[in-house]
Parts: C-alpha cells; sequence; structure tokens
C-alpha cells in the first residue's frame, strides 16, 4: 500500500472487499507491504497527523504503531505516542529503508532492516536502533511485551 493521507486510507480500506481479499492472499502467503501511510495502518493503531490523533488501525502487526519518515519528522512523534500508548511497540523506519519479516515459522517472527538507514523500536519509550543488514525477533502481541 502507497502512502498519502493516512486517516483517509485508514477509513476507505478498513472492512473493504480489497482489505478483505489483501488478507486471504496474504494468510495463502502473499506478502503485503506498505510505504509511509500504507505501513501505518497496516498496524492496530497509526497517528493520523491531519487529526492529531490515534486511530484503530487494520491490526496486521498487533501492538504496534508505524512512525514513518523516522530520521526526519518521525521522530518528534515518538514521545507524545509513547504516552499515548505506553503498551503498544512503536516502529521508527527511516526513509529509504524498510524492515522485512523472514518468513521462518515455529519462533518469534524474525525481521531484517534493509535499505539506506535504521529502524527504532520503542518499548515504553525507550529506543533501540537497528541498522540496515542487522536482524531482530519481535513478537509484537501484549503478552510479550
Amino acid at each position: 500500500m502507497l502512502g498519502g493521507f493516512t486517516g483517509y486510507l485508514g477509513e476507505t480500506i478498513k472492512d473493504s472487499a480489497s482489505w478483505q481479499a489483501m488478507l486471504r492472499a496474504y494468510e495463502s502467503g502473499a506478502v503485503i507491504a506498505g510505504s509511509s501511510a500504507g505501513a501505518m495502518v497496516m498496524c492496530q493503531y497509526y497517528y493520523d497527523p491531519g487529526k492529531g490523533n490515534v486511530v484503530e488501525g487494520l491490526n496486521l502487526l498487533p501492538n504496534t504503531c508505524v512512525l514513518p519518515h523516522h530520521d526526519t519528522f518521525g521522530k518528534n512523534w515518538a514521545s507524545r505516542l509513547s504516552n499515548l500508548l505506553p503498551e503498544a511497540v512503536l516502529l521508527g523506519i527511516d526513509e529509504q529503508t524498510g524492515m522485512l519479516d523472514d518468513g521462518s515459522e515455529g519462533r518469534k517472527v524474525g525481521w531484517r532492516v534493509y535499505g539506506k538507514g535504521a529502524v527504532t523500536l520503542y518499548h515504553h519509550g525507550k529506543p533501540t536502533v537497528y541498522h540496515s543488514g542487522e536482524s531482530f525477533n519481535e513478537d509484537f502481541s501484549p503478552a510479550h511485551q
């Protein structure tokens, strides 16, 4: 899913036939990817900068909230969102950077960072940075925090 207007994207895709088709494909092994607003709405929560509030997302990644463009303006949301979502994992993703699930089953989900920048995970407001080429294990469900 492409970026753009976060609130509009989240409102129009949720409960749509298109989203249901994407979920069926995902459950059959397809990849769902998102950039900027597209990555934001896939999480359980997303920040709508147009309205300045946190909204329930599509929940493909439970207990998460993406901070896109983390190396430019997204990092400025970290403190506020850590307070609003104290139990959620915030995923700060730099521009020209991504994280991919390595597809391994039978363990915590393994993620790898790709691109020019880094991915910063915030647990209870505390950042941990993973650079391009680094991997990390993370189960985003609340029971594992």
